[in-house]
């Protein structure tokens, strides 16, 4: 075979506490057969490997050993075989919309070349039409390798996914009807009855959900015209506060009782102890997401942004007013306030802290 320049990425620490962009596309995208959850942890470690070469070269490259590490619980390399198989050979179909026309492309996720070793080498492509959404995306859900490792269920890894879409907007709703979820959940029409559905598939999917990511995922059921029939779920994803983060622990399990967060123990978010960290709270991944996101609204290089910084100038102007009970959202309400102000002088005399609440309670 001839060669082929290919990305060969370093290894990531075993915390896999990394951050990615998943565009839209491959979010909501739908296998036409069946997948196992191995296969949406695998595409997803794939994309993370290649994410900052996606534009630079046409084949990418891992080791095998680490394809094995990551997905864990026992997976061989005769598994990791089987994963690519279906990864390479199953048809996707993405909805989509541009220019006000409907579009659907029918895709592959990837092809590969694996090497049927332990010590060996996996190369891969993705599918080039998949790739024109992959490439720096206007919208994508932030994933957090981590995360995506810990779901047992392919409805939840859905759902997490489909939740970060919307956990960054300041009202985040999202209905989607109840054959969609099944199609999401690739349950098909087991479970036919939504009681059963709803015991079996949908509370399960949430709670494990509610376990893992760093935001609380709701739901409520909307009934058809007639008013007997579940028609829909409305979502409602909103980022957890610190007292719900604090009983989340590396390597959290899906089993057994939880423990009280450790002040010495580093977190699984920035790799430091409470006690390292500057201030009174502590800003998340999808805090600082989020965050960036705002900022670079307002012109601000993401790799320019102190983070630490801000938080600082937003606990400053918290000394003698109002406990906090949100931090997440109340500094993400403070900080878009800060940043009108630098553009506008005329709101220079207005307190950051008092007028972010104000519009909270809007």
């Amino acid at each position: 075979m001839p060669s082929i320049p290919s990305t060969r990425i370093a290894r990531i620490p075993p915390s896999y506490d990394r951050t990615f962009r998943k565009a839209i596309e491959a979010v909501t995208a739908q296998p036409q057969t069946s997948l196992e959850i191995v296969d949406h942890k695998l595409f997803d470690y794939l994309l993370y490997i290649a994410h900052d070469a996606l534009t630079h070269r046409p084949v990418h490259s891992v080791p095998v050993r680490d394809c094995l590490k990551y997905i864990g619980g026992g997976y061989r390399l005769v598994d990791l075989e089987e994963s690519l198989l279906r990864l390479g050979g199953v048809n996707v179909e993405i909805r989509y919309k541009d220019e006000g026309r409907e579009h659907l492309a029918i895709v592959h996720f990837l092809s590969a070349d694996l090497c049927r070793a332990e010590n060996g080498e996996l190369r891969y492509a993705f599918d080039p039409i998949m790739l024109t959404f992959l490439n720096q995306p206007n919208i994508y859900a932030a994933i957090n390798l981590m995360h995506a490792r810990s779901f047992r269920r392919i409805g939840a890894k859905r759902l997490y996914e489909h939740a970060l879409l919307y956990v960054k907007r300041y009202h985040p709703v999202w209905k989607v009807s109840v054959g969609e979820l099944r199609t999401m959940c690739e349950v098909g029409d087991t479970y036919a009855r939504y009681n059963n559905f709803r015991q079996k598939v949908l509370e399960p999917a949430v709670a494990e959900v509610n376990q893992i990511a760093g935001f609380v995922l709701d739901f409520e059921p909307i009934t058809s015209g007639d008013g007997s029939t579940i028609s829909h779920i409305e979502f409602r994803p909103r980022l957890k506060t610190k007292e719900e983060l604090d009983h989340l622990r590396p390597g959290i399990q899906l089993v057994g009782s939880r423990k009280v967060r450790d002040a010495k123990t580093a977190d699984i978010f920035d790799g430091r102890s409470d006690e390292q960290r500057r201030g009174r709270f502590v800003l998340y991944a999808e805090t600082r997401e989020l965050a960036a996101i705002l900022l670079e609204k307002y012109g601000v290089d993401r790799e320019t942004i102190d983070f630490e910084e801000y938080q600082s100038l937003w606990e400053q102007s918290l000394v003698g007013g109002d406990p906090v009970r949100d931090p997440h959202n109340e500094f993400l309400l403070w900080l878009d306030v800060h940043m009108k102000k630098q553009h506008n002088p005329g709101l220079d005399r207005a307190d950051g802290g008092i007028v972010a609440r104000f519009i909270k309670k809007r």
